[in-house]
């Protein structure tokens, strides 16, 4: 009984955890809308999401240096999540944060065709209706878009977001993989700041600090808030609360995105934006639905 107890237990404060992870991330377009307004460049604000994090986590780099073989595809998805980050603010930049938000939860979608292209996995019948319904809500939203306010390269630039996210699931879910979570974490962080690093440099724009208090209060919530508290809460409670009730609380990270547009960057509601949410949610539920009974089939 104790045991079962304890088993419960840490399963709530795990799956806690992970929603508090799914609310800091979804803090990043408020913070990153905030930091544009302030004057910082697209290039810094994906800097300071990497910058802490990697310093906090740089205790684990030097056991890592012997499982090279092992740390190097973390390392290469960093830096392909700081492309998607950078296409990622872009969108937050020139666009409703709805809009770019549910754009970002398109990755299934690339998680299905890297799946393919990769592994030969062809989709399920499930994976069919989740991706019919994530076009259907990508279609929604951005069907209406105005090209005269919103350039086209900016629109598609956003899509490298959920791409490079899921490359990261991808290589995260290999049964291969012989790395802590934490260790994992803090490798994707490193090559993220090197990856901003490099954006910076190929951009030519220099490195720009804040000149405002709100502006730095929207880089260090970047670099708290959004990303390295995330981080290390979803690093505690992902193993604690397993991969379903993670999975579930992770759909959380949207409509917190969607409430904080709304309701602190003062950003109109409109009924496309709220069907398209809506969809999202409803394919992610599916997702994790037809996970848990494909768990529960017997060997």
């Amino acid at each position: 009984m104790n045991v079962l107890m304890l088993r419960r237990s840490a399963g709530f404060w795990g799956t806690l955890c992970v929603l508090g992870a799914a609310s800091g991330f979804g803090t990043t377009p408020m913070f990153s809308r905030l930091a544009f307004e302030d004057g910082l460049t697209v290039s810094v604000v994906v800097f300071f999401r990497y910058f802490l994090p990697c310093l906090v986590f740089s205790y684990c780099f030097l056991g890592l240096l012997r499982r090279w073989k092992h740390a190097f595809p973390f390392f290469a998805c960093g830096a392909a999540m700081a492309v998607g980050t950078y296409g990622y603010a872009i969108g937050i930049r020139d666009m409703d944060i709805a809009m770019a938000a549910i754009i970002f939860f398109s990755f299934p979608i690339f998680v299905t065709l890297f799946k393919f292209l990769l592994f030969k996995s062809r989709p399920s019948g499930v994976e069919y209706i989740t991706l019919g319904l994530i076009l259907a809500a990508v279609a929604l939203v951005a069907g209406p878009v105005d090209l005269e306010q919103v350039p086209l390269s900016s629109l598609l630039i956003t899509f490298t977001a959920p791409a490079a996210y899921a490359s990261v699931l991808l290589v995260v879910s290999i049964p291969t993989n012989q790395l802590l979570p934490i260790q994992s974490t803090a490798l994707i962080s490193l090559g993220g700041l090197v990856g901003s690093i490099l954006l910076i440099w190929i951009k030519g724009i220099g490195f720009a600090l804040p000149q405002t208090q709100s502006g730095w209060m929207s880089a260090m919530g970047l670099a708290l808030i959004a990303t390295l508290l995330p981080n290390l809460l979803l690093s505690l409670g992902a193993a604690r609360a397993g991969p379903l009730r993670t999975a579930i609380a992770g759909t959380f990270e949207l409509p917190v995105t969607l409430c904080l547009g709304w309701a602190v960057i003062a950003e109109p509601v409109q009924l496309n934006q709220v069907g398209g949410s809506i969809l999202i949610i409803l394919a992610l539920a599916l997702s994790v639905h037809a996970t848990r009974e494909k768990a529960e089939l017997p060997d």
